[in-house]
């Protein structure tokens, strides 16, 4: 008789087909019986025998199938996330859509679950391995460093995953006292497994976000607050392993120069500060930190100054010439404790380093007028006579004069660019590709109306792996239907796949229906069940909600049918055609159309519990700018079209947008279809998204805002009010990037003639009146605007003009009239100081010392203010020449 080993190397495909068939029959059948028959298997036969043995309908089965049903999906199921979706809804009870357990047939235990899970995964590839401990690091639920830990070493594997490494950082045992024992306790989780010092503790530097999310953030996780920092973790890890001390010294500063946002880059130089690295240590790594002080992160460089600090004297005379050059870029910055802190290591550097003279005189000089006023006497100090700029003469001819342009209608541009119809079949999947992994969703038209059109779809396999791969992102659970991505990518797929014949016609009543709609309650009950009235306070109170507080009012199901509603109503008119022959696809941008618009300032509906809970959940305002029409028609009864164009949804739903841009990456893909259907009505689409941009200014992720940005900024429509309050909400955003992109839209808006420097004055005034907008912020957006072009910086001035009356009453708001005095400075243009500032200009604030300033500034003709002028007649010949 052939024995184990042997019989699975040798069996066919159908003989174990049937062999597993024999089983099925048995109720005496074990684990091992099956693991017998499937040992030994390749890839491709076990996606096979999983269509015979199915772990999806074993783990429905649950009760005394659960342990087969572990094992065969970690033997059988060919997609990994298909296998974490399984095993997640075996690993927990059953329930109804009220969450309530569902009685059930007792089951193994979750420890013994995981040993069947287990022993099915061993001979699987290391591909589906990584993958599948990739899903699971990212699955909630399932997280359990413990067994994904043992498989990855099982497989001598080690994982890059984020999730993975977070799991890593969190079982890594915490030091609160630096005792004894917790020394101790460290050494032993670190040698236990050599692989984790090695290489694993290092990867998660490299993963942006890992230790902000671990439990070494206590500022982040309120249940982690007790818990002591990374930065103690890096003290007593080079205390008890003293080798890998430089490793981390590097490792640390590295991490400063990362692409990382600001929140996730501190735990690095505050790691790096609390190893104190000694003068030498400093000097072996004088690149790197020369490279920190070219970084955005503030705290980050105030950290590499203080550090040089102790090494500038010993720097040679090559290392003190670099030091100067990287001083010319932290000079150009405006915090002033950084610059303060450069001015004095420049000084300090000229004790040791006098033959530097000239050097740093002139690196000084090149940045002088940038800088704040009251910095500006220590560094004349370093400004040698002999390249100080020579004053202006009282004589000098007056301001050079840029014409104002008047905004009109332009040819479309940018991602607005007509595009042809989708001709093939290879296009198409090129357009899903591009759209599926990252793109902005203006192509969606084009791929709609190429579906709804064909007869059917001739893809390959690669192709096939992509579309089901997007379909996968539709998760089905026992209490309902979600994604993690944005509803229309899965479903966008789907599309495609029922045209290729992937799914069968038969199967299409089967396809899950996520909702199209916002949850509402209208009041809550206390644990007694008397009403409980929500207000503001009440929202305060049950913050964050309590279990015996219970929303027991009526439930109301939103649907306004804003930007993300009508998209999903597209794609479902396209895979359920035969039940919607009414929705039509639409192909092309609507048609402009004048629709008054008025501003307020919304807030959030207080018979609405949902909104304000999710208000305060996510820290969002209750107050917001609100742009909405006159009429208040009935959504449900609009066509597509006139539902583009009713605002009046956007007040309804407004916080449930914020929280969909916030955790929705693909909602991207739904703003750049919206904004290319509205292309030709720019205020409509800007009321519209309103609630990602608000959500942009109090979240670090507010997936849209980017595409809101360009695609006004590509605008062929002369904007009206409502646009110019969206710019200056993307203005204000808390990411540098989506400032970036504000930045770029203004900028390309006036080098077109696009820009009306006095109605977005107006619009900025009542942002920053109601302060729904931080002048900090919108003073570096326009500080990027203002270099992009020599008249981006004129009509920035022009603004800053405009609002000047607000600023006295602004937070901060000095720093906007600080701008202000150095481009009318750099363009030779005397500003008029309004009466309601002139009390404000005594004492030593920033305001004052900067209305001061201004007031000095006497008009006289420079380069920039010539190349600007030239910039805007250029334009207005243009504009002439293309009249009719």
């Amino acid at each position: 008789m052939m024995d184990e080993k042997n019989y699975s190397q040798h069996t066919s495909l159908g003989e174990r087909r049937a062999r597993l068939r024999e089983l099925m029959k048995r109720d005496d059948a074990t684990v091992e019986d099956y693991h017998a028959v499937i040992s030994g298997a390749a890839e491709e036969e076990r996606a096979s025998l999983a269509r015979t043995l199915s772990p999806t309908k074993l783990a429905k089965a649950r009760g005394e199938k659960a342990a087969l049903a572990a094992y065969a999906v970690g033997a059988l199921t060919s997609s990994a996330p298909r296998a974490v979706r399984i095993i997640s809804e075996l690993f927990h009870p059953l329930r109804d859509k009220n969450f309530n357990i569902i009685p059930e047939p007792p089951m193994p235990a979750t420890e013994q679950l995981w040993e069947f899970l287990t022993q099915g995964v061993i001979e699987r590839s290391d591909e589906w391995v990584l993958h599948f401990v990739e899903e699971c690091s990212d699955d909630w639920s399932i997280r359990s460093w413990t067994h994904l830990n043992k498989l990855m070493r099982e497989h001598s594997l080690t994982s890059l995953s984020p999730g993975y490494l977070y799991m890593m950082m969190n079982a890594v045992p915490h030091v609160r006292e630096k005792s004894a024992e917790e020394y101790q306790n460290i050494e032993q989780f670190f040698r236990h497994d050599p692989a984790l010092l090695e290489r694993e503790f290092w990867d998660a530097f490299t993963a942006e976000g890992v230790l902000a999310q671990s439990r070494w953030d206590p500022t982040l996780q309120p249940e982690y607050r007790s818990s002591s920092s990374f930065s103690a973790l890096a003290q007593v890890m080079c205390e008890t392993f003293p080798d890998i001390r430089p490793r981390l010294l590097d490792e640390t500063l590295k991490g400063l120069l990362r692409d990382y946002s600001a929140h996730h880059v501190r735990h690095f130089y505050r790691s790096h500060a609390a190893l104190q690295p000694t003068p030498q240590e400093i000097k072996e790594r004088f690149a790197l930190y020369l490279s920190v002080l070219g970084t955005a992160y503030s705290p980050a460089i105030a950290m590499a100054q203080d550090l040089l600090e102790q090494a500038v004297y010993e720097l040679s005379d090559a290392q003190a010439r670099e030091f100067i050059e990287v001083s010319a870029t932290v000079l150009t910055r405006t915090e002033k404790k950084i610059l303060h802190a450069q001015i004095r290591l420049l000084s300090l550097l000229l004790k040791v380093h006098p033959e530097c003279t000239e050097q740093v005189s002139q690196t000084v000089q090149d940045a002088f007028k940038s800088m704040p006023l009251d910095l500006q006497d220590k560094a004349q100090k370093l400004i040698n006579d002999s390249v100080q700029e020579p004053p202006i003469p009282q004589n000098a001819a007056g301001s050079i004069t840029v014409p104002d342009i008047t905004p009109k209608d332009r040819e479309p541009q940018g991602c607005l660019t007509p595009r042809p119809p989708i001709t093939t079949d290879r296009e198409l999947m090129e357009c899903l590709a591009a759209t599926f992994q990252g793109g902005d969703g203006t192509d969606i038209p084009r791929i709609l109306e190429y579906l709804e059109h064909a007869e059917s779809l001739e893809i390959n396999d690669a192709e096939q792996k992509l579309l089901w791969e997007a379909r996968e992102l539709l998760i089905e659970e026992s209490f309902g239907i979600y994604t993690l991505s944005s509803p229309n990518i899965p479903y966008l797929a789907i599309a495609a796949l029922i045209k290729s014949g992937q799914i069968q016609h038969a199967d299409i009543a089967k396809i899950p229906i996520i909702p199209t709609w916002y949850t509402e309650r209208l009041y809550l009950s206390d644990e007694h069940g008397d009403p409980v009235i929500v207000d503001e306070q009440t929202a305060k109170k049950y913050h964050p909600r309590p279990f015996n507080i219970k929303v027991t009012g009526t439930e109301l199901r939103l649907n306004e049918r804003g930007p993300h509603m009508l998209l999903m109503e597209q794609l479902f008119a396209l895979i359920f055609a035969d039940q919607d022959a009414e929705t039509n696809i639409v192909a092309a941008p609507f048609a402009p159309q004048r629709v008054a618009l008025e501003r307020t300032t919304g807030t959030v509906l207080t018979q609405y519990w949902e909104s304000l809970y999710l208000a305060r959940e996510y820290s969002f305002p209750l107050q917001f700018p609100l742009w909405v029409g006159t009429d208040t028609p009935d959504a449900a009864a609009l066509s597509v079209e006139a539902a583009a164009f009713n605002t009046n949804s956007t007040q309804i739903e407004y916080v449930h947008r914020m929280v969909e841009s916030k955790y929705y990456p693909a909602y991207r893909t739904v703003m750049g279809w919206y904004g290319w259907l509205m292309q030709n009505n720019p205020d409509i689409f800007s009321a519209q998204t309103m609630p990602i941009l608000v959500a942009a200014i109090h979240a670090h992720n507010a997936y849209g805002a980017d595409i809101i940005m360009r695609i006004l900024g590509d605008m062929h429509r002369a904007l009206g009010a409502a646009s110019y309050s969206a710019l200056g909400l993307g203005a204000s955003a808390k990411t540098t990037e989506v400032r970036a992109n504000a930045a770029e839209a203004l900028a390309s808006l006036v080098d077109r003639g696009m820009f009306d420097t006095t109605l977005f004055a107006k619009e900025l005034c009542w942002l920053l009146g109601q302060h729904h907008v931080m002048a900090q912020r919108i003073e570096q957006t326009f500080r990027d605007a203002a270099l992009i072009s020599p008249l981006a910086g004129w009509r920035i001035m022009q603004v800053l003009e405009g609002i000047l009356p607000v600023v006295g009453e602004v937070n901060r708001g000095g720093t906007l009239v600080q701008l202000l005095v150095q481009l009318a400075g750099e363009y030779g243009v005397s500003i008029e100081i309004p009466e309601v500032l002139r009390p404000k200009m005594k004492g030593s604030t920033v305001l004052a010392k900067s209305l001061r300033a201004l007031e000095k500034l006497q008009p006289h003709p420079t380069e920039l203010a010539e190349q600007a002028r030239d910039q805007a007649q250029e334009l207005l010949d243009q504009h002439r020449c293309a009249q009719p």
